[in-house]
């Protein structure tokens, strides 16, 4: 492979602190302090894309506790791209609750374009 010739891994789809955090990850089964705070999401998307159950579910329980209503528009559509359970039923069960204010967000239009508003139905059926 041409990473073991030039000693250097391309991710093109991963910004380069996300993918070492992902690496810390592999090795040694930790992230650095305050990584998931800093880069949660963006964590949650790569631990399901390498199969890093034990930091997705880590990065879940970090993102559903700091649900905001300026934030879970966009953390439903990201549930559901990352295939994350449990983040995407807290986010149906905070929308559920603050459904006005959610619904007048500004991210609120990105989950009903998303996916051809399947999400945002999901959402209306809870």
């Amino acid at each position: 492979m041409s990473e073991s010739l030039n000693g250097h891994i391309v991710e093109p789809e991963m910004q380069p602190a996300v993918f070492q955090e992902v690496l810390n990850w592999i090795y040694s089964d930790r992230v650095s302090e305050g990584a998931i705070d800093a880069m949660g999401e963006y964590l949650l998307l790569a631990a399901n894309k390498y199969g890093c159950e034990a930091l997705k579910q880590q990065c879940e329980v970090e993102l559903c506790r700091g649900l905001t209503v300026r934030n879970a528009s966009a953390r439903l559509v990201l549930s559901d791209q990352a295939e994350a359970v449990q983040l995407k039923e807290a986010c149906v069960d905070f929308i559920k609750g603050k459904a006005a204010e959610v619904m007048q967000s500004s991210g609120w239009a990105d989950v009903a374009a998303y996916n051809s508003g399947s999400v945002a139905l999901e959402v209306m059926a809870a």
